[in-house]
């Protein structure tokens, strides 16, 4: 009789956990597929664009941890299509962003429509009438605004207060934030920003892709005062001059005539004539020597600027090689600044906060022109 209850008991406990299980699963199930698409920003800040590219405008940048309601991404799968209030629509680089299952199956949006060629149906030439031709009249193009110039960092740089790098550092600003130009050196090297809106600061022109505008932005100091205006210094014109004799030479020629001695006739004394010959030398035209322009040479490499974006997340290292132990987990299109380097340049110190320094591999990253002056460290 026991050995029956402990057979029923145990039964009821089963049948008990197998619909409690079914019961979770199905709640599991609802919950799972009522979860709308959507990605979690990974980097440190993300902005988003109005369009697929970084050369659109940047609507506004979201810090890490945000999430953000996604309708799809690009055929290439570089973008992801922001919905965001009121269904405004904005794009977000996939790099900077991690997708949850149900983003992962959105389709394809954003991309252009490809072009339908339409047949060309030929017809039976037919004698029409000449017209007479009417000239288009040409739109002129709007004036230039150097209120409008902007600039976009293709490799992430300090800010400095003065030009050339020198002074001391503002702010660094990653590769991809787009700024207003307020002036430029003259030189054409250096731009100056404004990243927060309140300090003005200066960045290398060759870290940043330009728009047009900024050919006539106005041309400052490293104070940022705008520099004097130097008026052209007319050149004389020298006329040519009409040839001068430099020098006459008097040569005289006198013949000396044999004597005749007639019979009877007296002795006749022959006369002297005199043959004078004028030299005149032309003087030479004065000839302008041109004057070789001044080469420009590129500015220097700075160590101080030495960074790198990393492209595949990694963990960072308290020695190089993989030695030691781990640090920190760092995401894909985070940016860092280089302290130092392997003599192999192999692997990378950088720092990832003010008191914490570590090492990543070379395989993993971006690495700017300046990493290459960086300093070595065993």
């Amino acid at each position: 009789m026991r050995k029956i209850s402990r057979v029923a008991l145990i039964a009821v406990i089963l049948f008990t956990a197998t619909i409690l299980g079914i019961v979770g699963l199905a709640r599991f199930n609802s919950v799972t597929a009522s979860e709308p698409p959507r990605v979690i920003v990974a980097a440190r800040t993300a902005d988003l664009y109005s369009a697929p590219s970084f050369d659109s405008r940047i609507v506004r940048s979201v810090a890490a941890g945000t999430t953000l309601d996604v309708a799809g991404h690009t055929s290439d799968g570089g973008w992801w299509q922001v919905v965001g209030d009121a269904g405004s629509l904005s794009y977000v680089r996939s790099s900077l962003v991690e997708p949850n299952s149900a983003a992962v199956a959105l389709p394809v949006v954003g991309d252009p429509a490809t072009p339908t060629a339409t047949p060309t149906q030929t017809s039976t030439p037919t004698r029409t009438p000449t017209s007479t031709f009417t000239a288009t009249p040409t739109a002129t193009p709007a004036p230039l605004n150097s209120k409008n110039a902007a600039l976009t960092v293709i490799s992430g740089s300090w800010i400095t207060s003065l030009t050339e790098g020198r002074g001391w550092r503002q702010r660094y600003v990653a590769a991809g934030g787009s700024y207003q130009i307020s002036g430029r050196s003259a030189d054409g090297g250096w731009y100056r920003i404004s990243p927060d809106g309140r300090k003005f600061g200066w960045i290398a022109a060759s870290r940043v892709r330009t728009n047009i505008e900024a050919s006539i932005a106005p041309v400052l100091l490293d104070s940022g005062l705008a520099a004097p205006t130097v008026m052209p210094t007319a050149t004389p014109t020298v006329a040519p001059s009409s040839p001068t004799p430099a020098a006459t030479a008097t040569q005289t020629m006198t013949p000396v005539a044999p004597s005749v001695t007639p019979p009877t006739a007296p002795t006749s004394t022959p006369t002297s004539s005199v043959i004078t010959i004028i030299v005149i030398t032309p003087a030479a035209s004065p000839q302008a020597t041109p004057i070789p322009a001044p080469a420009i040479a590129p500015p220097p490499l700075d160590p101080r600027n030495a960074a790198i974006t990393v492209k595949v997340g990694t963990w960072i290292t308290s020695l190089s090689a993989r030695r030691g132990f781990r640090v920190k987990y760092v995401w894909p299109g985070s940016n860092y600044l280089v302290v130092a380097r392997t003599a192999d340049s192999k692997w990378y110190r950088i720092s990832i906060n003010p008191r914490r320094l570590g090492w990543i591999s070379a395989t993993r990253a971006h690495a700017d022109p300046e990493v290459s002056v960086a300093p070595i460290q065993p």
